[in-house]
């Protein structure tokens, strides 16, 4: 109806940028989009273009497309407290080649990223795994950290190499 539809692009707010995100809450990942799901790249740039913002189509593209920072060779420690003093909430790109995510702001003083995540690495002695999600999530840095198993594969958090601010 006329009284749902809005101008494009969306203004560039927090709060159109959090409502577009809980539209999108639990939607399945589906990768490359296939079936009508999304993965994390196409989530990403779902969410930019409905402001007007056009990012590349995969993850490696989005997280060189502005200002970007290298987190590798940092401790978890120092990419939090990077992540923290120079990302800008709604407008900030996290990841590393195959996953990239918003950063939302923070949440019990922890940054809190918005991300369409398939699942988590694990380990069980010699036994590589994953702890399915499947869907988009708003999680920490350390999602699944409770699980001893998702503590010892390959945490969010240490595999983060890249932040990059958009324009």
């Amino acid at each position: 109806t006329a009284q749902e539809a809005v101008p494009f692009p969306w203004p560039f707010t927090a709060a159109n940028m959090a409502m577009l995100i809980d539209q999108l809450m639990g939607a399945p990942y589906e990768w490359g989009g296939m079936y009508g799901g999304r993965d994390c790249s196409l989530l990403t740039r779902e969410l930019f273009q409905t402001i007007g913002m056009f990012l590349p189509t995969n993850s490696a593209w989005q997280l060189g497309f502005g200002t970007v920072y290298q987190l590798d060779g940092m401790t978890p420690d120092e990419k939090i407290r990077f992540i923290k003093n120079k990302a800008i909430p709604f407008r900030t790109l996290v990841g590393f080649p195959g996953h990239v995510a918003l950063y939302l702001g923070e949440w019990d003083n922890d940054p809190a990223i918005v991300h369409c995540i398939w699942g988590l690495r694990t380990k069980q002695g010699d036994r590589d795994g994953r702890l399915l999600i499947g869907k988009v999530a708003i999680t920490s840095l350390n999602p699944g950290m409770e699980w001893e198993d998702v503590r010892a594969g390959a945490p969010l958090l240490r595999r983060l190499k890249t932040m990059t601010v958009l324009p």
